[in-house]
């Protein structure tokens, strides 16, 4: 069905750069010639009016956005304005597309900033009375964060029932059924055995027998030390979704050399799942909330953590024994070492060694990327201080990570020049 781009605003799949966003539009879309937004040739479009392009926009907006950033009446840009050009939603080149075009599209998308909150995702949460909106990535759900604070100086098993209240109150969305295709992958640093060539000059040319089967599955009992999600003698297989997140998350040097195996799945498993594989389950203001519980949870299991601030670890220990009591046979959540997902399965029997699968790699190179933080001066006087020591290290620690997860989740936004 072709249609008249003058007559109805539109958004093509060539405006998009979200996934879900390019995939609704090439399945339910009309044919345009020449997208007035993009100016993309020959594509698939839908209206801003399609009531489903809509809903999924504004939520869109509201879990990359907060309300301080988008709204003029508290200092902030436009969402026209923001969004315009590269970002996590949409994939415009400045250059070429035709901004006022655009500008009066999200308008009209985001026109409505109070609907009913069984209707779709509210924009604002009334700035004349202090009452801001937040996106998901820029402020933990309270009460997930007024338990793992408390988790730095309360014993653990007083808090499993408050945590199981929460985690029950997402558990219908993050269970996942998985019943035989799902293939992951182990690292371990170092090697088996090495062999020097014969005739070579030492140290010139080398072969290695990697570790494999049992040696780099999950440990013994005995054996098994401390880790993210378990305490000391507790088994369980930490994999990956693919080689090079998996190598990444054991943290190894340059030049370090690394074993690498895979692993197939033979019973079936129940998975807390906490990426977002989909936006549509959320598109109202109360199930919108449920998203933002589950985010909560996803950034305090998935940032990574340094040897100094190995306690944090009581945290990700204290979700994973609710979500074991719970029935479940491990977790799976997105990295943020790497571009894959990280699996902790609490029965390693669940998973068998694919033979012939094991190699040995060298650890080329690493990229630390860096940004500068706020740094108070030593000479302040008391009377001028405008920053108060905080008592809790360890919990100013865990802000400081999520703070990380959350710029690299949400990614730059646009500055005026």
């Amino acid at each position: 069905m072709r249609e008249d781009a003058d007559e109805v605003q539109y958004f093509c799949e060539k405006c998009f750069s979200h996934p879900e966003l390019i995939a609704e539009v090439k399945d339910r879309g009309v044919f345009l010639e020449n997208c007035p937004i993009c100016h993309g040739l020959n594509v698939q479009a839908l209206s801003i009016d399609d009531a489903t392009l809509r809903r999924m926009l504004r939520a869109f907006f509201r879990l990359y956005f907060s309300e301080f950033e988008y709204n003029e009446h508290v200092g902030g840009e436009s969402l026209g304005f923001i969004l315009f050009g590269k970002n996590k939603i949409f994939d415009l080149d400045s250059s070429i597309a035709n901004e006022g075009e655009f500008e009066a599209a999200v308008s009209s998308v985001e026109s409505g900033w109070y609907p009913p909150s069984d209707v779709e995702v509210s924009l604002g949460g009334g700035y004349w009375d202090g009452a801001l909106l937040f996106s998901p990535y820029d402020w933990l759900d309270s009460e997930i964060y007024k338990i793992f604070a408390r988790s730095l100086t309360t014993n653990y098993y007083e808090l499993i029932e408050p945590l199981r209240a929460l985690f029950i109150s997402i558990r219908a969305n993050v269970s996942r059924q998985v019943t035989s295709d799902l293939h992951l992958h182990r690292a371990r640093k170092g090697f088996d055995k090495r062999y020097s060539a014969r005739g070579e000059i030492v140290g010139t040319s080398y072969a290695f027998t990697p570790y494999s089967g049992k040696f780099i599955g999950a440990p013994p009992i005995s054996t098994a030390v401390e880790g993210r999600f378990n305490r000391a003698h507790i088994s369980v297989l930490y994999a990956a979704s693919d080689e090079s997140t998996a190598v990444s998350e054991i943290r190894p040097e340059p030049g370090q050399i690394v074993s690498v195996g895979k692993f197939k799945q033979v019973k079936p498993l129940l998975l807390a799942d906490f990426s977002i594989s989909s936006i549509k389950p959320y598109l109202t203001d109360a199930t919108f909330q449920q998203l933002h519980r589950i985010i909560s949870f996803d950034m305090v299991l998935s940032v990574p953590v340094a040897d100094d601030a190995r306690p944090i670890y009581l945290i990700p220990q204290l979700v994973a024994d609710v979500i074991r009591s719970e029935g479940f046979d491990g977790i799976a959540f997105d990295s943020t070492l790497s571009i894959g997902r990280n699996y902790v399965i609490f029965k390693p029997e669940a998973f068998e060694f694919v033979e012939g699968s094991e190699a040995v790699c060298v650890v080329n190179k690493l990229q630390w990327k860096t940004s500068r933080l706020p740094v108070r001066s030593a000479k302040i006087s008391k009377e001028n201080d405008d920053w108060v020591e905080e008592p809790n290290t360890l919990a100013s620690t865990l802000d400081g990570l999520i703070e990380m997860h959350r710029r690299r989740v949400k990614g730059a936004r646009r500055e005026r020049p």
